[in-house]
């Protein structure tokens, strides 16, 4: 799990520190704030121990220095690394952050048991980019983590959904340079998974209405995505509206494991061609994964968002999940960051304000 970032001149940042909750996180701010920035640094360091670690890779040197170098031209899609230091930035730029991951414990399986808990580790990575030649100065793991350390899956899920031009995506990376960053490759191949056969703790009850409400649930077949209607007829998602097609992606991703206890889904703009009837579903869905030890970090300016996500945490089944609620806002020294356990607590919210004040223009017409 995600537990700390701290950037220092990156992008639209100047010094800048988040602290993440277990459970919720929901980072709201207009456009040009950074939200969709923080998401892809956190999805970067809760995946880069485990794919250093499977490249043979150690987390320190030129090999860790040149991984983390090509997942951020990866991830961001700048023309040169430079371009990621904050304009007119007087100081090195910097990436810190802290995730938490464990060390197995061996156990016997017993009828009921609950999942055991294994022995905490924090790692701990120093990130310093060189503004001159455009490379990475440094990448390091400042502690010496052990080398069994486990870190759950992380998966992001971009703005744009993927379910509608799955097929051959892949391949397109593969093969040419399109205009998609890496974000949308990595949850295409996350999602080439065999159906799983064992049904996901996570959710039954609401799991079932959602697939109720798009009238099925995805499956992968032959490399296609396709819908399983409740009759047991396929339908091509190009068919399904948009908002049919995330919901549906993220019953996929539940019912096959890839979000599980333990991971972290970090989910840009949830609200993205949404209606406001199929958006509440979908917000709950993610409120109650986040109460059951998933860690969730939303970006989002929408205001339906964060109201229903208020209303949901007042009701006494969700009020004991864990949140952090942060608003970003321009400012000359670059954006600013504000952080609560409610939208209540935080410095106001400019994107918020702009649709206050068009309901208060609205009433003032109908009056």
């Amino acid at each position: 799990m995600l537990k700390q970032l701290k950037l220092t001149q990156f992008t639209a940042f100047g010094k800048a520190t988040f602290d993440f909750s277990d459970g919720l996180n929901v980072i709201v701010g207009a456009n040009g704030t950074g939200k969709t920035h923080v998401l892809k640094l956190g999805y970067l360091f809760t995946r880069a121990w485990s794919e250093l670690s499977k490249q043979g890779v150690s987390p320190e040197g030129k090999r860790a220095e040149a991984y983390f170098e090509e997942r951020l031209m990866g991830l961001f899609r700048p023309e040169r690394l430079a371009h990621l230091a904050r304009q007119g930035g007087k100081t090195t730029t910097r990436l810190d952050a802290n995730v938490y991951g464990e060390i197995s414990t061996a156990k016997i399986d017993m009828t009921n048991e609950e999942r055991p808990v294994g022995i905490g580790e924090s790692l701990q990575w120093e990130i310093g980019i060189d503004q001159d030649e455009a490379t990475i100065r440094t990448a390091r793991l400042v502690n010496h983590a052990a080398r069994n350390t486990i870190l759950p899956a992380s998966l992001f899920v971009p703005s744009k959904e993927i379910v509608s031009f799955f097929d051959g995506l892949i391949s397109l990376f593969e093969n040419y340079k399109i205009n998609l960053d890496e974000t949308y490759r990595d949850l295409a191949v996350a999602m080439t998974v065999p159906e799983s056969q064992r049904p996901s703790e996570l959710l039954p009850h609401l799991l079932e209405a959602l697939s109720g409400s798009i009238g099925g649930e995805l499956v992968l077949e032959k490399g296609k995505l396709l819908l399983r209607q409740s009759n047991g007829e396929r339908l091509e998602p190009q068919l399904l509206a948009e908002g049919f097609r995330k919901l549906g992606m993220l019953l996929f991703l539940v019912r096959n494991h890839l979000i599980e206890t333990g991971s972290t889904l970090f989910w840009d703009e949830p609200e993205a061609n949404l209606n406001p009837e199929l958006m509440r579903p979908l917000i709950e869905v993610l409120v109650a994964l986040s109460g059951m030890g998933v860690q969730i970090v939303l970006a989002t300016h929408s205001l339906f968002v964060l109201r229903e996500i208020e209303i949901l945490l007042r009701q006494p089944e969700y009020q004991s999940v864990p949140r952090a609620c942060f608003a970003l806002a321009p400012s000359q020294q670059g954006v600013k960051v504000s952080r609560g356990t409610s939208f209540e607590g935080v410095d106001p919210i400019l994107t918020l304000d702009a649709d206050l004040a068009q309901s208060g223009r609205f009433m003032d017409v109908m009056d």
